[in-house]
């Protein structure tokens, strides 16, 4: 069935229209042994093609998606706003593949607790916070060791930080693409958290690229960046205000950090295909893209994964971040959300208002240039 960013032709569409809690909730099955005993069993939750809406939470425990303690597998999904698109918490296992997130209140993926998170080739977009939120912490502030994994995905548009990383959380990227948000694309901090990333484009956020930051003397573990574009922020391409962290940061020769040349995405249609792919870590492909006469970036725009196949190209990961990279950011879209007809009463959702408001504060507001860059009101919550 054809993709569709507002879920207008999904099999199936949950919506929230009332009443307390998240749209879909996925905890721990209760279970009672032969002796009475009662426990708690975590289950392996599949949903496929399914759009998952909260038009309008109204506490900060009302989720699109909330899992807890169990795992949860989610392809080819639009899930669309309550306080988050997904909150994972307890040591709960969530794995992504094709999906899009927006319109959240928070952050459109919240990863707490000790969860996990793998997510491909999705897009997070639009939300009131930050686009994913990555805390080591519990509740109580007890480590937890929360982990982010994001392969070829983007993360755009969001009202804070791409990617906020807290508490011990770490987070690895690879082909990810952080775009556009009105603060930093990646922000860390406290004690323990960590990133690394490999062939990432972190570019045209209102704040830095990266930023690290120290609060109350709480120092973050690491960071490590290869072959990355840190470029066109409007602050720095990275930010790190203490001097004790700059050992603890690692960025390698290949990693673009200054300049404004030619655009490692689609923008640069006219670009000979062998600069493109030379600025994207993949100058080795470029005989098998003359071979196709793909000579310039425009002649790559449309290509599919039976294209690359078929020009020679056999890695995965390879083909998935070449297209992730010519496709264009997902549309911002300012009408309100599609629904089916049945659902065209539903409780009013406030996404249209909240879209709004980003793309003026994003088109307006200087104080979020890098000079002034500072932590965030909301980043050092959770839930």
């Amino acid at each position: 069935m054809k993709r569709d960013v507002h879920g207008a032709e999904r099999d199936v569409h949950i919506v929230a229209v009332g009443g307390n809690g998240s749209t879909l909730s996925i905890p721990a099955a209760e279970r009672w042994d032969d002796n009475g005993t009662h426990y708690f069993k975590a289950i392996h939750v599949k949903v496929l093609n399914i759009y998952i809406h909260h038009p309008d939470p109204a506490s900060l425990d009302e989720h699109a998606i909330e899992i807890d303690e169990t795992t949860l597998d989610l392809d080819n999904c639009t899930v669309i706003g309550g306080t988050h698109c997904v909150f994972a918490s307890s040591c709960a296992r969530v794995n992504v593949a094709n999906c899009t997130f927006r319109d959240a209140s928070r952050a459109g993926m919240s990863v707490f607790s000790g969860a996990r998170l793998i997510m491909k080739d999705s897009n997070v977009l639009c939300n009131g916070e930050d686009g994913v939120s990555v805390c080591g912490w519990t509740s109580t502030r007890a480590a937890a060791g929360t982990q982010v994994k994001i392969e070829t995905s983007k993360v755009v548009y969001n009202a804070y930080h791409g990617l906020l990383i807290s508490g011990g959380g770490e987070a690895v990227l690879s082909g990810v693409d952080i775009l556009k948000n009105q603060k930093s694309g990646v922000f860390i901090l406290n004690e323990s958290s960590a990133c690394s990333m490999d062939l990432c484009r972190i570019t045209d956020n209102d704040w830095h690229g990266i930023f690290l930051h120290t609060e109350q003397y709480a120092l973050p573990k690491s960071l490590k960046v290869k072959r990355s574009d840190l470029r066109r922020n409007k602050g720095e391409s990275l930010k790190v205000n203490n001097p004790v962290l700059a050992s603890r940061v690692k960025v390698d020769a290949k990693t673009l950090q200054s300049g404004d040349d030619w655009s490692t995405g689609n923008e640069n249609v006219n670009l000979d295909i062998g600069v493109w792919l030379s600025l994207i870590g993949l100058e080795q492909l470029l005989p098998l893209f003359i071979k196709s006469q793909v000579l310039i970036v425009k002649n790559a725009i449309g290509l599919t994964f039976t294209d690359l196949q078929g020009m020679g190209i056999a890695d995965a990961f390879v083909m998935r971040l070449i297209l992730n990279r010519l496709a264009p950011c997902p549309e911002i879209d300012l009408g309100v959300t599609s629904f089916p007809p049945q659902f065209t009463t539903a409780k009013k959702t406030d996404s249209q208002m909240k879209n709004e408001s980003i793309l003026k504060s994003y088109s307006s507001t200087d104080a979020r240039n890098a000079g002034g860059a500072g932590h965030g009101g909301g980043e050092d919550e959770q839930g």
